[in-house]
């Protein structure tokens, strides 16, 4: 992987992993809905476009789920795309509309290489969902969530 692509991968990752945090924290008991928000925005992407996907989540300014999310993106875009600092960030929409094609593409892939990294680390601090996906789990011991020890491979196929 090249140094400019790994180095913009870094990036993502670290901003995420923040966005992801500040997300559990600030919304606490509504953290799981915004998990389960962010794995929906692929989604929605690819069936909508990029400023329906933006202007849904900013649709709903009273929900806090939506509105994290929605500034949490906005800030990323703004930043990376169109090159605005955060304290002069406009409304990410405006710049969406106004823009050129390539530019809207490009902020469209942005938003998805973005989102592939929130999923992951949202995801990893949901401890409910985590919770939820290995009691569905067929592999699992239901004492503790985890294979046992002694399990030899011909137990678990």
């Amino acid at each position: 992987m090249p140094t400019r692509h790994r180095d913009l991968s870094l990036q993502r990752s670290k901003t995420t992993w923040i966005c992801a945090n500040n997300a559990k924290d600030e919304l606490e008991e509504s953290f799981s809905d915004y998990v389960n928000l962010v794995k929906k925005i692929p989604t929605i992407l690819s069936n909508n476009g990029l400023g329906q996907t933006l202007a849904f989540l900013n649709s709903k300014p009273k929900n806090d789920t939506y509105k994290k999310l929605f500034k949490q993106i906005q800030q990323w875009l703004a930043e990376r795309i169109y090159k605005w600092t955060a304290l002069t960030t406009p409304n990410i929409i405006a710049l969406v509309q106004n823009g050129s094609v390539d530019r809207y593409r490009w902020a469209t892939t942005e938003l998805l290489q973005f989102i592939t990294w929130l999923k992951l680390h949202s995801s990893s601090l949901d401890i409910g969902s985590l919770e939820n996906d290995n009691s569905n789990d067929s592999t699992t011991d239901n004492n503790n969530g985890t294979v046992p020890f002694n399990s030899t491979h011909s137990e678990l196929e």
